[in-house]
C-alpha cells in the first residue's frame, strides 16, 4: 500500500480536508484534488492548516512555505520532534513568487532552516528546483522533482467534448498586472488569431467592470460577437467544463509555476499551447513555450493550423494524454511515492 502524503498549509486559508473515501475524492464539499491538494487526494491523505489537525496520521508530510515561514519552522520541528518524515516546498512555486517570499524579512534565513530540519525539498517547478538545488546540495538533503499530479484516472473528474461540439480559444491567464504572465500578448495575439478564424475568443476577469473595459481595449478590432468574457470565478467542475467548449487553451505565462492551465487541459483532453509550466513542459513539449524554436516561433501560425486542422490537434491531445498517464496521473504518482519511499533513507 503507498504511503499516504499530508499536506500542511502552515496557518492557511483552506480549511481541513481528507481524502479517504472515494466520496470524498470524487464529490469533495470544499478544494477540488488539484494543485498541491492533490499530493494528499493521489495517496488518500489530508490536507491541513494546523499540525494539530494531523495528531495521529502517519506517512509523509509536505509542509508548504509560506509568508514570512515562521509558522512553517515551528511546524516542521514540531513533526521532527514526533519523528515524522517532512518534505518541503514552496506554496507558491513560480519564479516572481518565490523572489516576492524571499523579501519579507528573515525569509531566506528561515527557508534554510527549514530544509535543514526537513528530510528532502519537494520541487514542483524549474523555478523551485533553481532555489533549492544549491541548498540541498550544500546542505547534503534529497532535492525531489514531483510535478503536481492530475485525477486524469478518476473518471469523476474527467469532462469531454467531442472536437466538432468545440469552438474557439480560450485565455489559460488572467493578470494584466504580473509581467511574467504576458497576459495582454496572448490576448492580443489570440484576437487576431480568432479574428482571421472566425471564431470565439474567451477570456476570465476577476476585475470587475474596468477589467472587462481593458479586456476589450486589448482586442480592438475583435467583433463583440466573437469576444466572450467569463465575469468572476467559477467552481472547478464548471471551469472545466468551460474549457471543454473550446478547441484549445492559449497562454504566453513564463512564470515557471506547476502548470495549472496544462493540467485542466489534461482533465479536459484539451490541446495546450503557450506556456513553461511544469506540466505544459511534460504534457505539451511541442506546443509549450520551452518546446518551440526560440528563433522560429510563430504563434499566429500555430493558432491556425490548431484552429482548423482536426487530426494536429487530436494527434497533441492523444500525445498528452499518453505523457500525462505515465507520468501526471495519481496511478503515476503513487508509483513515484512508492519509489521514493523504497530508496530514500527512513
Amino acid at each position: 500500500m503507498t504511503t499516504q502524503t499530508h499536506v500542511i498549509c502552515p496557518n492557511g486559508k483552506d480549511p481541513y480536508q481528507e481524502f479517504v473515501t472515494r466520496k470524498e475524492l470524487n464529490e469533495p464539499t470544499l478544494h477540488a484534488p488539484i494543485n498541491f491538494h492533490a499530493y494528499a487526494a493521489a495517496t488518500k491523505g489530508c490536507f491541513a492548516t494546523h499540525i494539530g489537525d494531523l495528531t495521529g496520521k502517519q506517512g509523509i508530510f509536505i509542509v508548504l512555505l509560506r509568508g514570512r515561514l515562521v509558522s512553517a519552522l515551528r511546524t516542521i520541528k514540531k513533526l521532527k520532534k514526533e519523528g515524522a518524515t517532512v518534505w518541503v516546498t514552496w506554496k507558491e512555486t513560480g519564479r516572481h513568487q518565490i523572489a516576492r517570499s524571499l523579501t519579507r524579512f528573515g525569509a531566506e534565513s528561515r527557508a534554510r532552516r527549514c530544509l535543514g530540519l526537513a528530510d528532502a525539498a519537494v520541487t514542483p517547478s524549474a523555478a523551485a528546483r533553481e532555489f533549492f538545488a544549491p541548498l540541498c546540495e550544500k546542505l547534503g538533503k534529497p532535492m525531489i522533482s514531483l510535478p503536481t499530479p492530475y485525477p486524469m484516472d478518476v473518471i469523476a473528474w474527467r469532462s469531454n467534448l467531442p472536437l466538432d461540439q468545440r469552438n474557439g480559444i480560450f485565455i489559460g491567464t488572467r493578470e494584466f498586472n504580473v509581467p511574467s504572465r504576458n497576459h495582454t500578448k496572448a490576448l492580443q495575439i489570440a484576437a487576431k488569431a480568432a479574428s482571421r478564424n472566425q471564431c470565439r475568443l474567451s477570456v476570465i476577469n476577476p476585475d470587475g467592470p474596468k477589467g472587462a473595459e481593458r479586456i476589450r481595449a486589448t482586442v480592438a478590432g475583435l467583433p463583440d460577437e466573437h469576444l466572450h468574457i467569463i465575469e468572476g470565478k467559477r467552481p472547478y467542475r464548471d471551469y472545466l467544463r468551460l474549457i471543454a467548449a473550446h478547441r484549445l487553451v492559449f497562454q504566453l505565462d513564463t512564470s515557471e509555476v506547476p502548470g495549472q492551465v496544462a493540467g485542466d487541459c489534461l482533465l479536459t483532453k484539451t490541446m495546450c499551447i503557450g506556456g513553461n509550466g511544469e506540466v505544459e513542459t511534460i504534457a505539451f513539449p511541442e506546443t509549450c513555450i520551452d518546446g518551440m524554436n526560440v528563433g522560429a516561433r510563430d504563434w499566429d501560425a500555430l493558432l491556425d493550423i490548431a484552429l482548423t486542422n482536426d487530426a494536429f490537434v487530436n494527434r497533441h491531445v492523444a500525445m498528452s494524454q499518453q505523457l500525462g498517464a505515465a507520468v501526471l496521473s495519481f496511478t503515476a504518482y503513487r508509483k513515484e511515492i512508492d519509489r521514493l519511499t523504497s530508496e530514500l533513507p527512513a
